[in-house]
């Protein structure tokens, strides 16, 4: 399938800050938006924000414990070597944005909305991701295992040398989707196996999959 994902762009040096609540107060007496500002070593939690708007932005070395981002909208964010705990972005939309070497720790996602969304060398396990819209999204060398995905829309999902075992796909369709050079033990579906149809595995995992129909491969024969 053809690639036709952005990449986040951002070309110009940014102001750099660690008073992140002070930028959030402002933009919540302004209603203005978050802008060209690159967040550098900062330490939060027990914090919960709505509604605001974050363009053209970098999260950097950055550490969020038990902080709610609802309803927020991500427009060309960085966020790079950093720590989400316990963190709820509920609700949310990211547009080219991109997550690289960056943990995020039992992270809820449900209801977003990921547009032109890249992930590098990530930690996602036990992600809620569920009821979410996925369009012209890779995947790279990160780990979502355990993660769920139920209910969800997937357009141009691009993963690549990713974990996804034990992931829960249940009623969301994989048609299309290239698992090839992936992890897909043990993912949770429907009784009825729908969410199979059209997805592209490799003989093994296409092996493991027949399971699903009482299906047993032989290697020898």
């Amino acid at each position: 399938m053809k690639n036709n994902t952005k990449q986040v762009d951002i070309k110009q040096n940014l102001s750099k800050s660690n008073e992140f609540l002070l930028y959030i107060r402002e933009a919540e007496e302004t209603h203005q938006k978050i802008t060209g500002i690159s967040f550098e070593d900062i330490k939060l939690e027990d914090e919960t924000f709505k509604e605001h708007h974050f363009l053209t932005i970098i999260f950097k070395n950055c550490t969020f414990e038990a902080v709610s981002f609802i309803n927020c909208s991500f427009d060309n964010v960085f966020i790079l070597n950093s720590t989400f705990i316990d963190c709820d972005f509920s609700y949310s939309w990211f547009s080219q944005c991109k997550f690289e070497q960056t943990q995020f720790v039992n992270g809820i996602f449900k209801n977003g909305k990921f547009a032109h969304f890249t992930v590098i060398d990530c930690s996602l396990r036990y992600g809620n991701f569920n009821h979410s819209k996925f369009e012209n999204c890779d995947i790279i060398n990160s780990n979502l295992s355990e993660s769920f995905f139920s209910e969800c829309k997937l357009k141009n999902f691009n993963p690549d040398h990713s974990k996804f075992n034990t992931a829960d796909f249940f009623k969301t369709a994989l048609k299309g989707v290239d698992f090839t050079n992936c992890d897909i033990d043990h993912i949770c579906i429907s009784d009825n196996w729908s969410e199979l149809k059209g997805i592209i595995v490799n003989p093994f995992q296409a092996a493991e999959l027949a399971k699903f129909l009482g299906v047993t491969v032989r290697d020898e024969f």
